[in-house]
């Protein structure tokens, strides 16, 4: 599976990354909501998995429903370490995306990522 994923934070991107490699995933990263948006736009994705608070001027909500739009079939995985609101994680459930909390360990996110390719 292609995987994209848009996580700003270094050590979080980094086990990420190092997880779905190990699982056999080819993986491309943006560190930021602008990039991770063109990428999602302008490259086919089995999955994107991204982080709730971006930086770059689009946040992670944003980001998801403008990859929903250009690549309806894509999987849309979507995580957070803080949100004191969490008013997102209805709509997130309404639209059937699953939502990883973090912190998580590389069995939850093969498990969300499992559900979410199986979506």
């Amino acid at each position: 599976m292609r995987i994209l994923v848009v996580e700003d934070d270094k050590d979080v991107a980094g086990f990420v990354i190092r997880g779905l490699k190990e699982a056999g995933h080819v993986v491309e990263h943006a560190d930021n909501g602008r990039d991770g948006l063109f990428m999602a736009a302008s490259e086919t994705f089995d999955a994107i998995i991204l982080d709730r608070m971006l930086p770059g001027g689009i946040d992670g909500l944003t980001l998801v429903k403008e990859a929903m739009r250009a690549r309806p079939n894509m999987g849309v995985l979507c995580m957070s370490g803080y949100d004191p609101t969490q008013k997102h994680r209805k709509w997130l459930t309404v639209q059937n995306i699953e939502f990883l909390e973090k912190p998580f360990s590389s069995a939850r996110l093969a498990q969300a990522l499992d559900a979410t390719l199986a979506r």
